[in-house]
């Protein structure tokens, strides 16, 4: 997802508005019950997410080695580039082929699955960057500044066909059946369903598993030779969803990670946190209000509120 997203549906004018303010965050609002509503049933579904239409929440990525000038090895975090291709949790939330975590923003705003049109703007000029837009089955995304078409996205019944434009880009298409979803872009990648409350795909020489032991409640682990790397947990706990992240990094401990999923009126908050609950670190969240969706992230500075999404239907 980049700065800012007009929505329009179907494509109608609309402007986009910059709104911006400092303050300090009221953690109390992430305690308060009253603006929560009941999220969705958990689920399990084979999905693509072709749009790349996405808000990230937790970015995954491989711990790179490399060697310097002077001989000296060096390890940094590389995030994994992202997956056309995914499980969809319901309320939103999915897990890519590469395990990156987000909410899908066509499916959290039920998007139609034909003829709309997201302008992406600028975050200082308000200039459009660049325009995805669903007319039928075929979707682009195009960028208006330089009139070129950098992503195509044919829809098939069964089959979808993706034809990206550029550098190190590839055209590669996207099966679906009831129970498998391959993505042949470079390597086949296969999410397979082994019953209804299990998948399991593999990536490099990882494996993951994804089970729902109960309706409230699915895991995911990611094991290669070495043993378990990454654990989810998500839980829905009525009013709210609970994401458990064990990070093991080779080793038989790990380090845990808690972070809180709730739906509002028109948006969700996300956010860090322990245990119990007591202490919160920086959430980011979104609200509708009329037909303008805005986006908040709270840091160092105080809150950042801007126009995010307008959309006319």
């Amino acid at each position: 997802m980049r700065s800012y997203l007009k929505l329009i549906l179907p494509v109608t004018a609309a402007c986009l508005y910059l709104l911006s303010s400092c303050s300090t965050f009221d953690t109390s609002v992430l305690k308060d019950p009253s603006i929560r509503t009941t999220p969705d049933p958990l689920t399990l579904n084979l999905t693509a997410e072709p749009y790349m239409l996405r808000y990230d929440l937790i970015r995954a990525y491989d711990v790179v080695t490399t060697t310097g000038p002077n001989g000296q090895q060096q390890t940094r975090k590389q995030n994994r580039s992202y997956s056309d291709i995914g499980i969809d949790f319901g309320n939103g939330l999915m897990i890519d082929g590469n395990l990156n975590f987000f909410v899908d923003m066509t499916r959290f705003y039920k998007l139609p699955d034909s003829d709309f049109t997201i302008e992406d703007n600028n975050a200082k000029s308000l200039k459009t960057v660049c325009v995805y837009r669903r007319k039928g089955n075929e979707f682009t995304l195009s960028y208006p500044k330089s009139a070129k078409v950098a992503k195509t996205v044919t829809f098939n019944g069964d089959s979808i066909k993706i034809d990206e434009r550029g550098f190190l880009k590839f055209k590669h298409s996207i099966q679906i059946s009831a129970d498998k979803i391959t993505d042949n872009k470079i390597i086949d990648q296969t999410m397979e369903r082994k019953s209804a409350d299990k998948i399991t795909f593999m990536r490099s020489l990882s494996a993951y598993s994804v089970e729902m032991p109960d309706p409230k409640t699915i895991n995911v682990k990611l094991k290669t030779l070495l043993g378990t790397l990454v654990e989810y947990k998500i839980e829905n706990l009525g009013d709210r969803i609970k994401v458990t992240q064990k990070d093991f990094n080779g080793s038989i401990f790990s380090t845990e990670k808690m972070f809180f999923f709730f739906r509002t009126a028109g948006g969700f908050y996300f956010y860090k946190s322990n245990k119990d609950e007591s202490d919160f670190g920086s959430p980011v969240w979104l609200e509708k209000i009329e037909n303008i969706v805005y986006f908040h992230q709270f840091n160092m500075f105080g809150d950042s509120q801007s126009a995010r999404m307008i959309i006319q239907q």
